[in-house]
């Protein structure tokens, strides 16, 4: 296998036909991870990938909403985490030790107050910081990836038709979370991520890295 770092990173928004070509792309052979969010069913995976769910899933709900699934060829360990939102491993790509985090953040809910839809997102990410720290305990050296549907809006990734105070202000908790891990972005500023039924575009899917990893392997994750 490939010992640069390969990851895809995408929303099947529960489309059976997108799960089942990308677990079945012949261009994936020799990626590393898929990091997967809404996923259309979690059977008949193609057998060249493992499977990662989230722990904190309870029977069958709520829905499974991110997922892993990491090449065989690699030895991944996941890690608990109490959300059905989060999946994460730890796995060793040649030399480095890395921790790959899936996730999904719910969108914005009118029927929800501003506060409770912060708390929403504010939640997860300090579930992610906490394995963060627990994994740089055990080893300082550890890489760390984040990827997966983030549901919100921000000119840092979104560009600077991205302006109004209100969508900046719903983001900030992601921009803080970068900042105290001093996480990069490694799509390029304004890159769509998101199609609507009307044809609109938006970036809401990000993938984050620390400054070592995202120097070396930005070309090498999509």
């Amino acid at each position: 296998m490939n010992r640069e770092l390969r990851i895809i990173q995408a929303n099947m928004k529960k489309c059976r036909e997108a799960q089942h070509a990308l677990h079945n792309d012949e261009a994936l052979t020799d990626f590393h991870f898929i990091l997967g969010q809404e996923p259309y069913w979690l059977a008949g995976s193609n057998p060249r990938w493992m499977r990662f769910v989230p722990m904190g899933r309870k029977q069958r709900f709520p829905p499974v909403r991110s997922c892993i699934w990491a090449s065989r060829e690699l030895a991944a360990t996941q890690l608990r985490v109490d959300s059905a939102d989060i999946t994460a491993v730890v796995a060793h790509v040649g030399q480095r030790r890395l921790m790959i985090v899936s996730v999904y953040i719910p969108d914005r809910c009118s029927r929800r107050t501003k506060e409770e839809n912060l708390e929403e997102l504010s939640s997860r990410l300090e579930m992610i910081n906490s394995l963060i720290q627990g994994e740089l305990l055990r080893d300082p050296h550890t890489e760390v990836v984040i990827a997966g549907d983030f549901n919100r809006h921000n000119p840092l990734w979104g560009g600077s038709h991205i302006s109004t105070t209100l969508t900046q202000e719903e983001s900030a908790p992601i921009i803080d979370f970068m900042a105290d891990r001093s996480l990069q972005s490694l799509l390029p500023v304004g890159v769509p991520t998101f199609e609507s039924d009307a044809g609109r575009t938006s970036t809401i899917d990000l993938i984050l890295a620390t400054p070592g990893l995202a120097r070396q392997q930005a070309g090498n994750i999509q």
